[in-house]
């Protein structure tokens, strides 16, 4: 599903590449001789740049985008389309009752001493985001030291503390592993 995704959206890129391209011949073929040496400044680096040398410029401001942002602009873009894609297609299969894989390029969670996170939940190894937070939001309340009523003995306040803290824990590791750090 994950290939099928990425051709996808590397086809539709390869094809806007195409047109962005026309559009931009286009372009400088209107434009009178004496307005190309006119200098742009990139909205990204802010580098100052000659018409000819901006991949997309605005006239009327005088700003544009030099070919390196533009290639960074629009890489960060194609990736952010295949991440979207993914999950939609992630949630497709999970709505769908089909069980999704665990993704191959998510690094093990690191095991402490004790249950593993998922146990410690309630859920399944490979669970979404949406299914950790719900699973820690119920024992959360379940075992928030708050909502242990003022009479009772201590000790049921302790193991109220260190449960939600072990739950609290839980959820930190598995979203970590859902969510790496960029």
């Amino acid at each position: 599903m994950e290939e099928a995704v990425d051709m996808a959206v590397d086809n539709v890129f390869d094809r806007a590449v195409g047109f962005v391209r026309d559009m931009r011949e286009g372009a400088l073929r209107e434009v009178p001789r004496d307005q190309m040496q006119e200098t742009f400044t990139c909205a990204a680096c802010r580098g100052t740049f000659s018409y000819e040398q901006m991949e997309m410029t605005h006239r009327d401001n005088g700003f544009g985008m030099c070919p390196k942002c533009f290639r960074s602009a629009w890489e960060a873009l194609r990736e952010k389309l295949k991440r979207g894609a993914k999950n939609v297609a992630q949630q497709a299969a999970s709505a769908s009752g089909r069980h999704r894989r665990p993704r191959p390029d998510a690094a093990p969670a690191p095991q402490p001493p004790g249950k593993p996170p998922w146990i410690v939940l309630g859920i399944t190894q490979d669970a979404s985001v949406q299914e950790i937070r719900k699973a820690y939001r119920g024992l959360a309340m379940q075992w928030h030291p708050d909502k242990i009523p003022a009479g009772s003995p201590s000790t049921l306040k302790e193991q109220a503390r260190a449960m939600f803290e072990e739950v609290t824990r839980a959820r930190d590791v598995m979203l970590k592993v859902r969510n790496p750090p960029t």
